[in-house]
């Protein structure tokens, strides 16, 4: 039997015990890397970390669940292909 591995971040609550972010707090930026296309670094967000993470033991799909509200988060995941995530990530 053959069984998949699956990434799932919960990200549908709202960011009410910390200090007021202009993002959901899975895509607040708390580093930096550096991509192949670009010569500066760029911010790194939260969640990137955990995508990697996932990617490392092997997840054979991440999800994110979120709730009405929250679209900034795959919004954001959908403009930066060059984190090397597919569509349906999300």
């Amino acid at each position: 039997m053959c069984r998949k591995r699956v990434g799932l971040i919960p990200a549908a609550g709202y960011t009410s015990r910390i200090a007021p972010i202009p993002c959901s707090k899975e895509i607040y930026p708390i580093g930096f890397h550096c991509l192949k296309t670009v010569e500066t670094p760029r911010p790194k967000v939260i969640s990137s970390y955990l995508m990697e993470s996932f990617g490392q033991t092997g997840a054979d799909h991440n999800y994110i669940i979120i709730r009405d509200g929250k679209w900034n988060i795959p919004e954001y995941f959908g403009q930066h292909k060059s984190l090397g995530l597919n569509d349906k990530t999300y």
